[in-house]
């Protein structure tokens, strides 16, 4: 046989040999192509159930930011009204004392008032036998 022949027929077989290969090449690439997409679906699915998760928790943090807020006037609020009850609590011990300074001194006047009108009393009688 003559090389051109051998050629001729060599040829197409190893070109169908090529073609052969080059599809099983193909299909399996398309193959990984398809899984990596599918692939990139899930994970794109995840990322938005991620960025879902981290908006809700963002409103969550926002909450939990007004809440210490709140509670942190609260404990401002309870710290004032504590130093205003402190504060009444002094005014009235002080008032308690001056009330009871009043009272002795109500009890005194009482007492010279007493010894006064009992030695008004014995002067009155001393002046009453004396007139008759």
């Amino acid at each position: 046989m003559d090389k051109n022949k051998l050629y001729l027929i060599a040829a197409p077989a190893v070109v169908s040999l090529i073609c052969i290969v080059l599809a099983v090449n193909a299909a399996s690439l398309g193959s990984q192509l398809n899984a990596e997409r599918a692939k990139a679906a899930g994970l794109n699915a995840q990322v938005i159930s991620l960025a879902a998760q981290l908006t809700g928790q963002a409103g969550q943090a926002g909450i939990i930011n007004d809440l210490q807020s709140s509670l942190d006037a609260a404990r401002i609020d309870a710290d004032a009204a504590r130093r205003d009850a402190d504060a009444v609590r002094r005014d009235a011990d002080a008032a308690r004392r001056d009330a009871d300074a009043a009272s002795r001194e109500i009890e005194g006047l009482r007492a010279a008032n007493s010894d006064l009108e009992a030695r008004l009393s014995a002067q009155a009688a001393a002046l009453v036998p004396a007139a008759e």
